[in-house]
């Protein structure tokens, strides 16, 4: 298999340009996909990523080309392998067997973007693609909380913690795609427009998810425009910097202060659920016994069961995605993790948390020595990966491989 760098999807034949099509389509369709089932066990995402991988293969066979993997992908594909063997003493084979095949899956569809996202212009179509499916779950979102009287964003099949890293992985691309329309062929204005129009929409909707994943991005989101203070705007493309900080810095000053007065006042008037969320957080932080026992305190006992389940399965694990049937002895019942870190640790021991952790470490290296806005986005888009992992247990999914392959991009291309 030869090793090459094409500079365009068009240098190679038809079967080339149909899997980068159907790879841009997968991403649009990755932030809604949970809207698209049509069967159980079956998707619209899970048949177009199928397709993108089989005429992938096709051009493969046809012209024996591929890039050469980066050394995250031979972290990957260890992990992948890891993830399989911990079958052999797996207390849920079935189980290991599942997450296995959704992650093998997953790693070609990184390997794919690796290979077909190989210009700064495709990687902003690929980012765009994604902005684009976030429009789409965000008017999706908005219609059934303002037509149908959903208390928050995100009460409908898809979650509202769903939503809200789907939102948030947003962000950073769409600060990506507004400093490099200019490389791309589209019509760059509106795309420009469209995508510094996603910052403060995304932000303001994060907030009404009620999501603590949400909360998190608004964590972010100050740790970016702190990033912006720090650096100087003489490689800032389109002025996207300015418009940032002029319109996001009011946003970052009234959502708290509202949250805050909402807390004040959370025993005299019926506030929205979006913001009761967030009042939790701020009583459990307080001090309040009730909020702790009521809204976040079990997360705390499902920690503590996972670090002693950790503890005693400390070098291989007890079985990858056994988690929850390992956990019920401890517990008296199934729970989930809630934290990626430890969902991996438990499942496949110190080798496999290393593996995972060398993986992200390989996707971000050179992060620094980027320009300005490039170094933004990736830092950015890798703090949220890193961040919502500690909220959510997704490494498997498609979404999640699709982020930590884009800084991979952004980094390398």
């Amino acid at each position: 298999m030869k090793n090459t760098y094409c500079t365009s999807i068009s240098d190679y034949g038809t079967f080339r340009r149909v899997a980068y099509v159907l790879s841009i389509l997968l991403i649009f369709i990755l932030p809604w996909r949970a809207l698209l089932s049509v069967l159980p066990g079956f998707t619209i995402a899970r048949f177009v990523g199928a397709l993108a991988g089989f005429v992938w293969i096709l051009y493969l066979s046809q012209y024996n080309v591929i890039r050469q993997p980066d050394v995250f992908h031979i972290m990957l594909f260890l992990l992948v392998s890891w993830v399989g063997f911990s079958g052999l003493w797996s207390i849920s084979f079935s189980s290991t067997a599942t997450l296995f095949f959704t992650l093998l899956s997953g790693s070609l569809f990184s390997l794919v973007l690796w290979d077909l996202l190989r210009t700064k212009s495709d990687v902003a179509v690929a980012a765009f693609a994604y902005v684009a499916g976030c429009y789409i779950l965000l008017i999706i979102e908005w219609t059934d909380l303002i037509m149908f009287g959903h208390f928050r964003i995100g009460d409908t099949v898809s979650g509202p913690n769903y939503v809200a890293a789907r939102l948030a992985f947003g962000l950073p691309l769409a600060w990506y795609v507004a400093a490099h329309t200019s490389s791309l062929s589209l019509n760059s204005s509106k795309i420009h427009i469209l995508s510094i129009a996603y910052l403060p929409f995304a932000a303001i909707s994060l907030f009404f998810t009620g999501s603590r994943q949400g909360s998190a991005t608004v964590a972010i989101l100050l740790f970016l425009i702190l990033l912006i203070s720090i650096y100087d705007s003489r490689d800032d493309i389109g002025g996207v910097s300015y418009f940032f900080r002029r319109l996001t810095k009011p946003y970052i000053i009234v959502i708290p202060a509202t949250v805050f007065i909402g807390y004040l006042f959370r025993e005299a008037v019926e506030l929205p659920l979006a913001m009761e969320n967030w009042i939790s957080a701020i009583a459990f932080f307080s001090g309040d016994a009730t909020a702790r026992e009521a809204r976040i305190g079990s997360r705390f006992e499902i920690y503590n069961a996972g670090f002693k389940l950790f503890s005693e399965n400390f070098l291989i694990g007890t079985g990858a995605g056994t988690f929850s049937t390992a956990i019920e002895p401890l517990m008296g019942s199934s729970f989930p993790p809630h934290n990626t870190y430890l969902y991996i640790g438990t499942g496949t021991g110190i080798i496999g948390l290393t593996l995972f952790l060398l993986m992200v470490f390989a996707a971000s290296k050179g992060i620094f020595r980027l320009s300005t806005n490039l170094k933004i986005s990736s830092v950015c888009l890798l703090s949220i990966y890193l961040f919502v992992s500690m909220l959510n247990t997704w490494f498997a999914d498609f979404t999640a491989i699709f982020t930590i392959t884009m800084v991979l991009l952004i980094n390398r291309t």
